[in-house]
């Protein structure tokens, strides 16, 4: 009888001990890939925490928030479902969750965020809210929301609206295919590998069929998106995301054949080091898309050159601005002589805060300009 009793007790405390440690196991997971059972899951690229668990019998809850350095659980919203509907969700990589949960009298299609600002949801439909959709969200969704899509995308031509169809992140000519172009041919600018060269580390591309393309400094960055998307065969309406930025782009395409491929191009500066490090941003964006896992490999070895820092703490694009400012630091310039806009500013500032010991370039050390201006990042 007491054999059976403590056997009892210990099957209780099982259950309180899971009950207590529920979604401590978080899973990382990179953005445009469905979630759809119960679990935590951790954007790959940010703080970003998606905690679906079940409630009762039947009876689902998800929550949102931004998980804190220390280890602590911000708030965020949260949203209750049955769970035998057909739900799934999706991260995008600017941080913000997709849901689809069937609710009554609504599509059930919504995006959610939680940053330091603020926190809540927004209906998808056709009154809007399209913009970033992921892909592969998009492409999971039933046919009657699609139409909802349809029917805003319609009113937006419409009335002329200043955001046209081309700068939405979908399209309606690109469904259903899923697919930006038929094939890519495979020459010797396209890789298998993403060097950081300043950080001194070259990650393979474990995943089939998936390349890198580097096309270095170019002079018009709007002509040379042009030209690579003739040479391409692709229609520029087709693009999921190309990011817009003057100094630097990155965009990957996927085709018909089973390859996919990051494209990088930059625009050309007079000083060669920048150029370099505009690359290396971008590098960091390719590696989201081709090797996520990566980012693990890649604050490994942040962590050999002596900073403390984890690029999964960070949003996408500070992250991929630490890694340029820090290509800069690597290349002989000095923290101090080092300035720019927002981001930069707080990219160097986490890289000294968190620098373990005194960087051996040292002012003597870096190469300097006739006149000793500061390296100001745009």
């Amino acid at each position: 009888m007491k054999k059976l009793i403590g056997v009892l007790v210990c099957i209780a405390l099982f259950i309180v001990a899971s009950f207590v440690l529920r979604g401590s196991a978080r899973q990382h997971v990179a953005a445009n890939v469905l979630i759809e059972q119960t679990g935590r899951y951790r954007l790959s690229s940010g703080p970003h925490v998606a905690d679906v668990w079940e409630v009762a019998e039947g009876a689902l809850k998800f929550a949102v928030y931004r998980e804190q350095r220390e280890g602590r659980d911000g708030g965020g919203p949260a949203k209750s479902f049955q769970g035998e509907s057909d739900w799934f969700l999706c991260w995008d990589s600017q941080g913000r969750l997709w849901s689809y949960v069937p609710e009554q009298d609504l599509q059930g299609c919504r995006c959610w965020y939680s940053d330091d600002a603020s926190s809540g949801s927004r209906y998808v439909g056709t009154g809007g809210g399209w913009e970033g959709i992921p892909e592969s969200f998009f492409a999971r969704l039933p046919d009657e929301v699609k139409e909802t899509y349809k029917i805003y995308l319609k009113e937006q031509r419409s009335t002329n609206s200043e955001r046209n169809a081309d700068d939405l992140a979908i399209s309606e000519e690109r469904q259903p295919s899923g697919y930006h172009g038929e094939s890519l041919s495979i020459d010797h600018r396209y890789g298998r590998s993403i060097r950081f060269e300043p950080i001194g580390i070259n990650i393979p591309i474990t995943k089939d069929n998936a390349f890198l393309r580097v096309d270095d400094g170019v002079e018009d960055m709007d002509q040379h998106q042009a030209d690579l998307f003739e040479e391409l065969e692709i229609e520029p309406v087709k693009i999921v995301f190309t990011n817009p930025a003057a100094h630097g782009r990155q965009t990957f395409l996927k085709f018909a054949d089973g390859k996919s491929c990051s494209f990088i191009w930059v625009q050309n500066s007079s000083d060669d080091r920048i150029t370099r490090i505009r690359i290396e941003h971008e590098k960091f964006h390719a590696l989201m898309r081709l090797m996520p896992e990566g980012v693990d490999i890649l604050s490994a070895r942040l962590k050999d050159r002596g900073f403390d820092i984890d690029l999964s703490d960070y949003d996408e694009e500070l992250a991929a601005t630490i890694v340029e400012i820090l290509s800069l630091h690597l290349m002989g310039v000095p923290f101090e002589e080092i300035s720019g806009s927002e981001f930069p500013t707080k990219a160097r500032e986490i890289l000294m805060k968190n620098q373990r010991q005194i960087s051996q370039i040292s002012r003597s050390d870096a190469i300097k300009t006739a006149d000793k201006k500061e390296q100001e990042i745009p």
